[in-house]
């Protein structure tokens, strides 16, 4: 195994590993492993495969996040989902 498959292999399992605590929005995820795996391509190949397989979907996570802010108006929910 060459050293950009180890790359992949450590940036994929550390993707299902956050996803196994809670759901992300792919900007944060794509944050989230930046920051420990600075390869861009190899980031954007594991999330492009985690949405395909249905483990990272914003349009769910956008509602679930509506629903769990409900004290929030319509304004700052707008703000809060574009940011």
């Amino acid at each position: 195994m060459s050293y950009p498959e180890k790359v992949k292999a450590g940036a994929k399992s550390y993707a299902i590993y956050l996803l196994a605590k809670r759901d992300y929005f792919r900007y944060d995820l794509e944050a989230k492993l930046m920051g420990k795996y600075p390869d861009k391509k190899i980031i954007e190949d594991i999330i492009d495969e985690l949405q395909k397989k249905g483990y990272v979907n914003d349009d769910d996570m956008a509602k679930s996040y509506v629903s769990s802010h409900r004290k929030y108006g319509r304004v700052k929910l707008e703000f809060e989902l574009m940011r």
